[in-house]
């Protein structure tokens, strides 16, 4: 929608489709941005039939991961703005836990909360949280530690100057948290975990420590 919106004729002709089965921050986000730049919006609900003249879609190229277009950045501090809120407090320290995910799962994760709790940091839980709540969250957080995963995407919220220290499986390497750490003015860094069984890892602790020493937090 970011692409799409930075042509002045096509927000004149074109019309968003929104699948009814997106969550709420997806549909708030896309209505926020949509309203923004005064582009309609049609949605799509089961049995529903669409006849179309051109159809435009987003297409990831990788088989995981995103790999973002600068252009996005415009759209991401259109929703920070809109639905930033000034009241909402936040830690200056967040770890975002993946403790409810089953997929790449930490097996020494509640090893690595343990010692960022002990140096001040706040666990952080995006599930259930309104898409303000997590804006507030990343915007007010200096130092972010978090195993790559969805919720790790808020980083776009962030205020230049932050800084993330990424745990990575090494089952599932993609780089799109780098990139868009880069594009938000974020210092990144990371730690390479070892893979344990099946789709599990661990991250060794004395790296840990040492990263987010180097961190300054």
């Amino acid at each position: 929608m970011g692409l799409l919106a930075a042509s002045e004729p096509a927000r004149k002709n074109y019309t968003i489709l929104l699948p009814d089965y997106l969550d709420p921050v997806q549909r708030q986000s896309a209505e926020v941005v949509a309203a923004h730049y005064g582009i309609p919006i049609a949605r799509i609900c089961d049995g529903t039939v669409v006849e179309v003249d051109e159809l435009l879609f987003p297409y990831q190229r990788y088989s995981f991961g995103v790999d973002p277009h600068p252009a996005i950045m415009a759209t991401f501090a259109i929703i920070k703005r809109e639905l930033s809120d000034a009241k909402a407090g936040g830690a200056a320290k967040i770890y975002i836990t993946r403790a409810d995910s089953n997929f790449r799962k930490l097996d020494n994760e509640a090893e690595v909360e343990k010692f960022l709790t002990d140096r001040g940091f706040q666990i952080v839980r995006f599930t259930g949280l309104s898409l303000s709540q997590q804006i507030a969250i990343m915007a007010n957080a200096r130092f972010i530690v978090a195993p790559h995963g969805a919720g790790l995407t808020n980083i776009v919220f962030a205020n230049p100057g932050a800084r993330l220290l990424e745990l990575h499986s090494p089952n599932h390497i993609a780089w799109c948290m780098k990139n868009l750490a880069t594009l938000t003015d974020v210092e990144y860094g990371f730690v390479m975990g070892q893979a344990t069984d099946g789709d599990r890892y661990r991250v060794d602790m004395d790296e840990v420590r040492a990263a987010v020493s180097d961190m300054g937090a």
